[in-house]
């Protein structure tokens, strides 16, 4: 809220928002045009000044919903780097279980086969569940 009375402008703003440094910003600017165009607080317009406040508010806005899409992104980084260490991992034991199927080397212990490890992948809504692809289930098995 900005408002002007004999002379005086006053701007009350909430201090959990941020505004008050839009606030702080506008009367630096205010302050440097006045002593530059040799206006009195009397002759700008208020009106003027509460609509650009107004679009920098929107602005405000803007930049918090994009800093909280920007942290769900990490999240969603962070989930895909490990799908891609359990694939790579996946990837190694599969390669070993092939040679040994082919070389016919049944003392090679694959990690893979025993029940210790069981890959997980996200569901998309943060949460693990087992990857039934990656173990090479194929239906109605878990």
């Amino acid at each position: 809220m900005i408002a002007r009375e004999r002379g005086v402008l006053v701007a009350a703003v909430d201090l959990e928002s941020g505004m008050w440094k839009v606030a702080r910003e506008m009367f630096l600017i205010l302050q440097k045009e006045l002593n530059v165009s040799k206006k009195e607080i009397d002759e700008i317009n208020i009106d003027a000044i509460k609509d650009v406040l107004a679009k920098i508010g929107q602005m405000i806005n803007m930049l918090d919903g994009v800093r909280g899409k920007n942290t769900k992104v990490r999240s969603i980084s962070k989930e895909i780097d490990d799908d891609l260490i359990d694939l790579k991992d996946l990837v190694k034991e599969y390669q070993k279980e092939l040679r040994s199927a082919i070389t016919g080397d049944t003392n090679m212990n694959s990690y893979v086969s025993s029940k210790q490890y069981q890959p997980t992948m996200s569901n998309g809504n943060g949460k693990e569940k087992p990857s039934q692809k990656l173990l090479g289930f194929t239906g109605g098995q878990s």
